[in-house]
């Protein structure tokens, strides 16, 4: 069960003229799936930024769907605060970065600073940080790094964790990352 008080709301829907008012009964078998999987995430401790802006998300998603909403818009696309987001999240790689860091460094309500970041760069903060953790593994890998000293270095909750998302955004493993990438060095070399 999740309690959303008045505070989470605001920090969801920042621009909120009214509290959203639902009809009695909300059928939704997708968001309720993405809702069970949220309170399982809460449960078991994935990374902060994950977890807020999964939350953060849903529960938009949830407002947006299925109640009525005055929401005041804000437009635009905050390159500005995009750019130190980014620069704050390469700094600060291998930490478990809260979502509350980066609105206190750009001054942007959580939930609109979700948005803004995936209208300017196409994801949500912590996907972009997953793809530069694994841009970053790959680079290291082809400096011969192991692969066991990755996970830990690079932020991830263990090696496990640092496969299935190293597999989820390269298609391969780390292993056969660089069993291809030594292979295609001795293929470039041999032909010289």
């Amino acid at each position: 069960m999740l309690y959303v008080g008045n505070d989470l709301v605001k920090d969801v829907l920042p621009d909120v003229i009214r509290l959203p008012i639902f009809p009695a009964l909300v059928r939704d078998p997708v968001l309720a799936l993405r809702l069970r999987r949220l309170c399982r995430l809460l449960e078991f401790g994935a990374p902060s930024l994950a977890v807020e802006t999964r939350l953060l998300t849903d529960l938009r998603s949830l407002f947006v769907r299925h109640a009525r909403i005055e929401e005041r818009q804000r437009i635009g696309r905050d390159p500005g605060h995009v750019r130190r987001i980014q620069d704050f999240l390469r700094s600060n790689l291998q930490r478990n970065v809260r979502l509350d860091e980066l609105r206190q460094l750009t001054g942007l309500s959580k939930a609109y600073l979700i948005r803004s970041f995936r209208r300017s760069v196409g994801m949500p903060p912590y996907e972009w940080l997953l793809q530069l953790r694994i841009e970053n593994a790959k680079n290291r890998l082809q400096q011969g790094c192991p692969i066991s000293d990755l996970a830990i270095e690079l932020g991830f909750a263990d090696q496990s964790h640092f496969h299935r998302r190293f597999k989820s955004i390269t298609g391969v493993t780390p292993a056969v990352f660089v069993e291809g990438h030594y292979r295609s060095r001795q293929e470039n070399t041999g032909s010289r």
